[in-house]
């Protein structure tokens, strides 16, 4: 897990195992190592929209939409379940 993203140990990874969209990745375990919280998360295969930018030195604006539609779709579907990102 990356620093500075941080799920509450309170039902937070229970609540995220339920998520069930294309556009989220899929938590399939919570390993507790003392107070330490892990997640393991579905392989996806591909490069990330940033390795992609970095690599082609820019994207189409029909790509970017269509990246911002996805993303948004994601987020309002975790909303609905009571799930907030707080890192957007």
């Amino acid at each position: 897990m990356r620093e500075g993203h941080q799920v509450p140990s309170s039902g937070g990874p229970r609540v995220l195992s339920t998520l069930d969209t294309p556009n989220i990745v899929h938590l399939t375990h919570v390993p507790e190592a003392g107070v330490r919280l892990g997640l393991v998360m579905q392989y996806v295969e591909g490069v990330t929209f940033e390795s992609k930018i970095i690599a082609t030195g820019r994207v189409s604006a029909e790509e970017a939409i269509k990246v911002g539609i996805e993303v948004s779709r994601a987020l309002a579907y975790a909303h609905a379940q009571g799930v907030v990102h707080r890192d957007i």
